[in-house]
């Protein structure tokens, strides 16, 4: 009779097998042809950089249509491009149920109608953003739209379509060498799956040499959590050190079981939040931050928090580990926000949407470095 350790080692082997025949399912929300610029280099960059294989899903509305993001990806892709299959999205109601449609390598939604609660975190979120005094993160208005916060609804937009589990990237956070490692940390004990806010291993209660000199608190400078409320320290803990080990990064998560999500009701956490931070009686829970601090809330506690020189979770109960030697590089995802943004992708006139057909003109002519560096803008000299 075979060991059980054997026989439970023998099954996970064969999980892990299947996890990486089975294609990597991509999420993105993208509402301008801007936008489509970036996701179609990250197409081309998953393929290029890992040995996995992808299904790619782009929710995205008017201006944008699914004809030009279908002419994107098929250039972006190119041998690797099998079809492209349009979707809308017309359901307001909640629900958990998994449907099952034709799929193909790029499938477009378009968004008719939006889910009533993702409707609601828009509306609540934009009225916090406007209650806040002038300084509080203020800057950043044009991230108070709705698909930046469409990744809260992604089970609602993904699983009528058959998809039971997804990565969500950010426009701009293209897939790299180490996203397989990543996407293979899946958990049945969690809900989420993101990697850890800081670069290093160590945790660090105090303010780095930048914080310091930018006059911010260490860990909590960037959503401003007011740890000293129950209902925030109940989810991210009384002190600097324990808020530090459960902030994550929303540019790039994976959630392991859609139906999970849906049936947790992620979004209602992240609405209830919401409720709580624009009671406007002086109890805001966060004084920064846009999507993230109140997904950061509804999933405390079930995201699988992943160090990043190594993709080990982040274990509170162990205590702060001493900064050690620079641990060999693990790159889950690109950021390219420095190449990517607005003032490279500009032509006459401020058109950024005018790189989208930029690109497409480099990838039809058979660009190898259509999307390197500044790619929307044309080398000194060449013009």
């Amino acid at each position: 009779m075979m060991n059980r350790g054997i026989a439970w080692a023998l099954l996970a082997a064969a999980a892990r097998a299947a996890s990486t025949t089975q294609p990597v399912d991509l999420f993105f929300a993208i509402d301008a042809p801007y936008y489509l610029a970036m996701v179609a280099c990250a197409m081309r960059a998953a393929y290029e950089r890992t040995n996995a294989s992808y299904r790619f899903f782009v929710l995205h509305r008017h201006p944008l249509t699914s004809k030009q993001i279908c002419a994107a990806s098929k250039l972006a892709l190119g041998s690797h491009f099998e079809g492209c299959s349009t979707f809308t999205h017309e359901r307001e109601e909640t629900s958990c149920e998994i449907g099952k449609k034709n799929l193909a390598t790029v499938n477009t939604i378009e968004l008719v109608k939006s889910p009533r609660v993702l409707d609601e975190i828009y509306r609540l979120t934009e009225l916090d953003f406007k209650s806040r005094k002038h300084g509080d993160c203020t800057n950043r208005g044009d991230l108070v739209n709705l698909f930046n916060l469409a990744p809260d609804a992604i089970d609602q937009f993904l699983l009528p379509l058959g998809v039971t589990r997804a990565v969500y990237l950010d426009a701009d956070a293209w897939p790299d060498s180490d996203f397989g490692k990543f996407y293979d940390a899946a958990s049945e004990k969690y809900t989420a799956v993101a990697l850890a806010r800081r670069r290093k291993r160590c945790v660090q209660a105090g303010a780095t040499k930048w914080e310091r000199k930018m006059g911010l608190s260490g860990a909590n400078w960037s959503e401003g959590f007011r740890q000293d409320l129950p209902y925030v320290y109940e989810r991210l803990g009384k002190t600097l050190y324990d808020l530090d080990q459960r902030r994550w990064r929303a540019d790039c998560f994976h959630v392991p079981s859609l139906k999970r999500y849906c049936e947790l009701g992620v979004a209602d956490r992240v609405v209830d939040a919401l409720k709580r931070q624009t009671r406007g009686d002086g109890s805001k829970l966060w004084t920064c931050g846009l999507q993230q601090p109140p997904l950061l809330l509804a999933l405390a506690n079930r995201t699988a928090i992943l160090r990043r020189d190594d993709l080990e979770i982040v274990d509170p109960a162990k205590g702060i580990e001493a900064c050690a030697e620079r641990n060999p590089k693990i790159s889950v995802h690109s950021e390219n926000k420095n190449s990517l943004r607005t003032r490279a992708m500009r032509r006459e006139g401020g058109d950024r949407d005018a790189a989208l057909g930029a690109l497409l003109k480099r990838l039809e002519s058979g660009d190898a470095e259509a999307c390197g560096a500044r790619p929307w803008r044309e080398k000194k000299g060449s013009e």
